[in-house]
């Protein structure tokens, strides 16, 4: 055989000298050297072949298998871009859901805040008292002005006046309204008032006090020219009143004040 020949003619190229010039007993020896390794050689060659035939049944049962699961790789590939794909698509339709549920739960929230404002705005009408009638309105204003409590007074009289105008109570309403005002030093406001009452209520018994207050207040301000005008006309539009008298002593007063500076300003 080739690796045998291949062999034994490394192994004589090695010897110490060339086959031809060695001695009978040398040659016996190289012979039986050869015939031992002639022996070597076809075990190890039988050896050889038979890991050999192992080994291409190894690579053939490798090839197969990686034949095969190549196959069911490339099965197994194809259906997961199949379910990919699905999945994508599904993953679409959720993000579309999810804007769509967004923009539902936006206008929902909306809708939820407008209800919560409307259920306060009723909470806080239900929590609060119900509204008073006119004879409390009153009362509770002539109550807070007996006990010298003029906000409280004004308050409760000018409910009144705006609310029940046409109210048999409304004039004294007014009138007292004004005395809040008068009471507590306010008298621009005190005139402002009273003039309303004289005005809108000419025919009440309330008319010739407010103008008399109305003096009165005006004196306070040192506006002695407006004074005199009130108690004249009080005069002249109510000669019954029980406050002519005092009208006209003011009056009389007055027009001797009238250059006195610490007393009268205007």
């Amino acid at each position: 055989m080739e690796v045998r020949t291949v062999a034994i003619a490394a192994l004589l190229a090695f010897a110490p000298g060339c086959f031809a010039f060695t001695t009978k007993s040398e040659g016996k020896k190289i012979r039986k050297q050869v015939t031992s390794l002639d022996v070597r050689l076809a075990s190890n060659e039988s050896a050889l072949s038979s890991k050999l035939g192992q080994l291409e049944d190894v690579l053939g049962r490798a090839t197969q298998l990686l034949q095969r699961s190549s196959a069911n790789l490339g099965a197994d590939v194809t259906a997961l871009s199949e379910d990919n794909a699905k999945l994508t698509g599904i993953v679409a339709d959720a993000k579309r859901m999810v804007g769509e549920l967004r923009g539902e739960l936006a206008g929902f929230e909306e809708r939820m805040n407008s209800l919560d404002s409307r259920l306060k705005a009723l909470e806080d009408k239900t929590s609060q008292p119900p509204p008073k009638s006119a004879a409390d309105t009153y009362s509770d204003a002539k109550t807070a002005l007996t006990k010298n409590q003029y906000q409280d007074a004004r308050i409760g009289f000018s409910t009144f006046v705006r609310n029940w105008p046409g109210h048999e109570l409304a004039d004294d309403a007014m009138y007292y309204w004004g005395e809040g005002h008068f009471k507590d030093g306010n008298f621009e406001k005190a005139i402002a008032v009273y003039q309303k009452t004289f005005e809108e209520y000419k025919d009440s018994a309330w008319a010739d006090d407010a103008m008399f207050r109305a003096a009165q207040a005006s004196e306070q301000l040192k506006w002695c020219t407006d004074a005199l005008a009130y108690y004249s006309v009080l005069q002249q539009r109510h000669p019954q009143s029980d406050l002519k008298k005092k009208a006209a002593a003011r009056v009389k007063a007055l027009k001797k004040d009238r250059t006195n500076k610490t007393k009268c300003q205007s």
